[in-house]
């Protein structure tokens, strides 16, 4: 993590290896997420918090992700992948198994509002394209499309009112 062009945090040195993904800030705390390998065959999910490891997400067995992270009251999200599934995590607990890891899937990005969970993602259907999804607390509300090209991939989500944006 950089701060104003200089390093801040790293998070592994040689021969692990990660990759912090997303940033959140609140008030004095930084937190990153992403994945570490550190010498077995699979990377885990996982968070930092102001340079530290803070939660590891996943147990190695299958590679993990981290992507966006959503802060509500003192209740931490997360969006990301474990093996082949879009999950959700709450205070580094599963919450929410998105997909059914039948085809690579992966949640990218979250959003609370009026006490509901919003996730976007995406999964590959059978011709390898990429499928949008958004889902509220856990279950598909919507897949995204514009109808004329093929895929989606929502990167990011956000609600204003009774809008919900999604952007990819």
């Amino acid at each position: 993590v950089w701060k104003t062009g200089s390093v801040l945090y790293t998070y592994s040195v040689p021969p692990a290896s990660s990759q912090a993904r997303t940033l959140l800030l609140a008030g004095s705390d930084l937190y990153a997420a992403g994945n570490l390998l550190t010498g077995g065959t699979q990377q885990v999910g996982q968070i930092w918090l102001n340079g530290d490891a803070y939660e590891t997400l996943t147990d190695g067995t299958t590679p993990g992700d981290v992507r966006g992270l959503f802060l509500a009251g003192g209740t931490l999200y997360a969006a990301g992948s474990k093996g082949e599934e879009a999950v959700v995590w709450k205070n580094g607990k599963l919450l929410y198994t998105l997909t059914d890891g039948s085809s690579s899937a992966e949640a990218m990005s979250l959003w609370m509002t009026d006490g509901e969970l919003y996730t976007v993602g995406y999964y590959t259907k059978p011709d390898f394209e990429e499928q949008g999804v958004v889902w509220k607390n856990g279950t598909q509300l919507y897949t995204l499309s514009d109808g004329t090209s093929s895929g989606s991939m929502p990167y990011a989500v956000a609600a204003w009112g009774d809008d919900l944006f999604t952007a990819g």
